[in-house]
C-alpha cells in the first residue's frame, strides 16, 4: 500500500486518502483511494465520493469501502497540463456527515 499522503481527523474517524502513481505520466490512469477508520478500524460499505481538480475541469469517481475501510476509484488522465497539481477530494459520507482527505498527483 502507498504512502498516505493527506488525512483528516474527526473526533475518533479518521480518513486517510493517498493515489497510485504522485508522478504518472500524460495519457494513463491515476488511482485514488480513500480509506476510513472508526477507532483504527476500518469502516466497510461507506460512499466515497472523489473531486478531481484539474486545470480547467472538476470530473469526480466515486466508490464504496471495503471491509478495510478501503474504497478506490481511478481516471484515465489523458493530456493533463504536464507540472500542474492535480488536488483530489476525497470525501466519504458515514453516519449523516462528511469526512474528507485531500490528496493528488503532478502529471510528467
Amino acid at each position: 500500500m502507498p504512502t498516505p499522503t493527506a488525512t483528516l481527523a474527526a473526533g475518533s474517524i479518521l480518513v486517510t486518502a493517498w493515489v497510485s502513481d504522485s508522478a504518472p505520466a500524460q495519457y494513463t490512469t491515476v488511482t485514488v483511494y480513500g480509506k476510513i477508520t472508526l477507532g483504527l478500524v476500518g469502516i466497510a460499505n461507506v460512499p466515497m465520493h472523489t473531486i478531481w481538480q484539474y486545470k480547467t475541469t472538476k470530473p469526480t469517481c466515486d466508490g464504496v469501502s471495503g471491509t478495510d475501510g478501503v474504497a478506490s476509484c481511478g481516471r484515465y488522465i489523458g493530456s493533463a497540463t504536464k507540472g500542474y497539481r492535480v488536488d483530489i477530494t476525497v470525501q466519504f459520507t458515514y453516519d449523516g456527515q462528511q469526512y474528507s482527505a485531500i490528496t493528488g498527483f503532478t502529471p510528467q
